[in-house]
């Protein structure tokens, strides 16, 4: 798993398992078969494809929209 720590502009899609422990200043999309670990936060929405996964303990500003995923929601989803 490959791990974010800093600030990125933009929205995100993953390409591999990642945990973002920093800020994405956009949404960030998880496709079928990837993980996202948040830490962090997401000032725009985060967005799981069918068969993703996602653990959220960080901050999601926006909406979680979840295509059928694995969702665990242990911190904060809204401003």
């Amino acid at each position: 798993m490959e791990r974010f720590v800093g600030r990125h502009k933009g929205d995100l899609s993953l390409t591999n398992d990642l945990e973002i422990m920093g800020l994405v200043n956009g949404s960030v999309t998880v496709p079928a078969g990837k993980f996202l670990r948040l830490r962090g936060r997401i000032t725009g929405d985060l967005i799981i494809q069918s068969q993703g996964l996602a653990a959220i303990h960080g901050t999601v500003a926006g909406t979680v929209v979840n295509h059928g995923a694995d969702v665990e929601i242990l911190g904060k989803v809204g401003d």
